[in-house]
């Protein structure tokens, strides 16, 4: 009797939660309503990362060039190089204001400002901002969150060493996070961040929780399950639901690695009835709760950051810079591989025959083509005028740099045409606009959000404890590390990102002072006598960055170099004449004393003398 196969349903044969059912279905639902935004991404990086157009444009015939002009490359690396240059243009990027005078001082200033330079030191910020502001350009979107974490290793002894034990920033991928696109303020609306990880992790980190442990194994029971029926040749009936990286479900059941939807926020459950709020949960496969958990009181919200480069009305999903550019990359490639095709048309043309005509194997100069009576060969001239598409192509790559926010004025070339220094600076601040007011952007909604967050949850976590902090002796200008107790580094405030305005300023003040050193009414003595010069070397030492060098600029300093130079001068000098009188006198000493030898050597031979007459 043959027997009748069974067919495994997903939607019906798992073991399910109502509740991760529930988060699982807003995962597809959101992720759905993302979809236009995803699409415009995944062409931007298809651009961003060509070798050739194979790969990004259809080819009709095999003969067709496929060069690629990486013109979207390049204004994407200007952008995010002259993103991270403002935002680190000082070495403090960071500054404390405080809402009270108590939180305003001084002292508790410089201690907030020393702690956290020394936290994002330690936990790499600067390079989780540089990955941020590669999503704000390629993506135009960027999420972030301040995590809690600790790092061990175990030494020979059996001692444990603690590595890193501290606040991080972490990059969140805009493809691994969803949320309602519609809600009016990001900050309050639920999120789901999606992640992968091994079995392996997961059942080490099931051991420290008896209730995660049970929900683990009814996880593995269910891929038990469906590896049972695969390996019987049932049937399997997928439901519509795919996960990413693996394709269907069959597919991902059959791996060693789980997907695991984290949610973020306040959601409720019309099965149980029941609502939870400013809740964590975490599921696994879709269908498994493994944990709920209360969420960090940092902001009474979750504590997930983003920004958008270009705004979308009435939609989170923010847009690139690069999006709206990538038609003109396009029509590049496609004036550039149109003109190549002609050149080599031309090189190597086509011939038109008529009647008995024997072509050579190699066309050359001086070559005969012979012909019979009434025959004819002439070559076929393609219309040259797509030789001149590079006037095309310049113009589109002119009008990329402009509307990606990066004139030609900021990369090094200068438009046409004789201007004055004030005339100059105008255009340069104007061309410049769009990437401060960018640049300010991101600082606002996602870089200072992000340090204060950090400070919140260690301060959180850290409280009451004493930790040692490195600061700045400004008396003697040395570091040194001094212990602070956490909660005295509570207060009200906020941190505050200041490289991006500093940067501006700099550029304004360099052209200013530029500007007034070239006028004639600076020039005028009676002006200038109104101008303090140690003000204005200030000034300078500032845009020009080289106040960084401890003891380089200060009061009077050429005043005391000179006579400091003068009065070693005078001591040498000094010097040089005691070295030169003493020579004089052990010279002259050493005179006298040959004329006494000589004196004495005569007078030995004079008594020789008379001593040999009187033997005589």
């Amino acid at each position: 009797m043959q027997q009748v196969k069974k067919t495994f349903d997903f939607n019906t044969d798992l073991d399910k939660d109502s509740l991760a059912t529930s988060i699982s279905e807003k995962w597809t639902s959101w992720e759905n309503e993302r979809s236009s935004w995803q699409t415009r991404y995944q062409e931007c990086l298809q651009y961003l990362y060509a070798t050739d157009t194979e790969g990004i444009m259809s080819q009709s015939s095999d003969w067709q060039n496929t060069t690629h002009i990486p013109k979207l490359t390049q204004i994407r690396d200007l952008l995010i190089t002259y993103y991270l240059e403002a935002l680190f243009s000082l070495p403090n990027y960071v500054e404390w204001i405080g809402d009270t005078s108590e939180d305003s001082t001084f002292k508790k200033k410089a201690a907030i400002q020393s702690f956290c330079s020394s936290i994002l030191e330690k936990s790499n910020f600067k390079r989780v901002i540089r990955k941020l502001i590669e999503d704000y350009v390629d993506a135009g979107n960027a999420f972030a969150m301040p995590i809690w974490d600790e790092e061990y290793r175990i030494l020979e002894d059996g001692t444990i060493q603690t590595l890193f034990e501290g606040v991080k920033a972490l990059r969140i991928n805009p493809l691994d996070i969803v949320f309602d696109p519609s809600a009016s303020d990001f900050k309050y609306t639920p999120k789901i961040i999606r992640s992968v990880v091994s079995l392996g992790e997961l059942k080490k980190l099931a051991e420290t929780s008896p209730d995660m442990k049970k929900a683990f194994d009814r996880a593995i029971k269910n891929r038990n399950n469906v590896l049972e029926t695969i390996s019987a040749g049932d049937n399997i009936r997928n439901n519509i639901s795919t996960i990413a990286g693996f394709g269907n479900l069959t597919d991902y059941y059959s791996s060693d690695v789980a997907e695991i939807l984290t949610f973020y926020g306040t959601l409720y459950d019309v099965n149980e009835d029941k609502l939870y709020s400013n809740k964590k949960i975490v599921i696994m496969d879709r269908c498994i709760k493994l944990t709920i958990d209360d969420m960090e009181d940092v902001n009474n919200c979750d504590y997930i950051n983003h920004t958008s480069w270009r705004d979308i009305k009435d939609n989170l999903w923010g847009m690139s810079p690069l999006s709206n550019i990538v038609g003109m990359q396009y029509r590049i490639d496609f004036l550039e591989n149109k003109r190549a095709d002609i050149f080599n048309y031309i090189s190597d043309p086509m011939w038109k025959t008529k009647g008995e005509v024997t072509m050579p194997e190699y066309l050359r100069p001086g070559g005969v083509i012979n012909v019979d009576t009434d025959a004819d060969v002439a070559m076929v001239t393609p219309d040259t005028t797509a030789l001149n598409a590079d006037m095309y192509i310049d113009r589109y790559m002119a009008w990329m740099d402009l509307m990606a926010g990066a004139p030609q004025e900021a990369i090094g070339f200068r438009t046409p045409g004789e201007k004055t220094a004030f005339e100059y600076s105008q255009l340069v601040n104007a061309a410049t606009r769009v990437f401060n007011r960018q640049i300010r952007k991101f600082e606002e909604e996602i870089f200072e959000p992000l340090i204060n967050n950090m400070l919140k949850l260690y301060l959180l976590k850290m409280a009451g404890q004493t930790v040692s902090i490195k600061i700045i002796d400004m008396k003697y200008d040395i570091e040194k590390f001094v212990k602070i107790n956490i909660d005295d580094l509570k207060g009200q405030g906020k941190l505050i990102a200041v490289g991006s305005s500093n940067y501006a300023d700099k550029n304004v003040m360099a052209q200013t002072l530029q500007q007034l050193s070239n006028t004639a009414l600076f020039m005028d003595e009676a002006v200038r006598a109104n101008y303090s010069p140690y003000v204005l070397g200030k000034i300078f030492s500032y845009v020009t960055n080289l106040d960084k060098y401890p003891g380089l600029f200060r009061k009077d300093a050429r005043l005391y170099e000179v006579t400091h130079q003068a009065i070693q001068m005078e001591k040498g000098q000094q010097l040089l004449d005691e070295e030169r009188a003493q020579a004089i006198q052990e010279a002259r000493l050493s005179q006298e004393q040959q004329q006494q030898l000589v004196a004495e050597e005569q007078e030995d031979e004079i008594q020789s003398d008379l001593e040999e007459l009187s033997n005589e």
